[in-house]
């Protein structure tokens, strides 16, 4: 619920009977970010096998430009879950649609990648340049001999970060505590030796459907301060 103190929530506990058995109310919220319309589609790869390099795809898609207040986006940040860690040892092994940066005016020069962290990668833009259209990334990672149980992959949108002179920093963001995180979405992860349904389509039909991912994520309603 909303007030105009803030945000908050309450945490509800029931046995099969339905009976409440601890509860948790009134617990402060983050800010609710309204007006921002994307969808992510489920994550794709092409294997899932442990100890093998897998190519990931995150597609993020924008309906509508960025509203006002968020119209400074500056990077978007994708954490593994634990256990996996990129192989990326140039930035032509992250591919990504356009397909190159210079048809992508949206990425910041040639300082557009960041793999300094094994466990993530950070995709800079030039400030404010977001606009409605889908992204496209791909990146290998190293698949775990064990998944985590917070098999979650996390994707954050930053805004741009400025120093004490005012210019743009390098780099907006490198976790999702960040002050600079504008939006996280979370994206369910895979299990190992689970076949992606279009990896499975396309070794018996022998072509990969051209068309999108078998279901969108639609996150258009309200977006959550990290």
């Amino acid at each position: 619920q909303r007030s105009t103190s803030g945000v908050y929530f309450s945490l509800i506990l029931e046995d099969h009977n339905g009976l409440v058995r601890d509860a948790a109310m009134d617990l402060p919220g983050p800010q609710i970010q309204e007006g921002f319309v994307m969808r992510l589609e489920p994550l794709y790869w092409d294997s899932s096998t442990p100890g093998t390099v897998s190519r990931i795809t995150i597609v993020m898609v924008l309906d509508q430009d960025p509203p006002e207040q968020l119209s400074r986006l500056a990077s978007l940040l994708i954490e593994f879950p634990m256990g996996f860690y990129h192989a990326v040892q140039r930035t032509v092994d992250v591919e990504f649609e356009p397909p190159s940066p210079a048809s992508a005016p949206w990425l910041r020069d040639t300082r557009w990648l960041d793999f300094t962290q094994k466990d993530r990668i950070r995709i800079d833009f030039v400030p404010g340049e977001l606009r409605a259209q889908t992204y496209k990334f791909t990146f290998p990672v190293v698949v775990p001999s064990q998944m985590p149980a917070n098999n979650l992959w996390l994707v954050s949108l930053c805004d741009e970060d400025r120093t004490a002179s005012g210019a743009i920093a390098a780099g907006s963001c490198m976790t999702v505590q960040d002050s600079t995180v504008a939006v996280t979405f979370p994206i369910p992860g895979f299990a190992l030796n689970q076949d992606h349904s279009l990896s499975a389509k396309a070794l018996v039909g022998g072509a990969m459907t051209s068309g999108p991912l078998c279901a969108l994520l639609l996150v258009s309603l309200l977006s959550i301060y990290w």
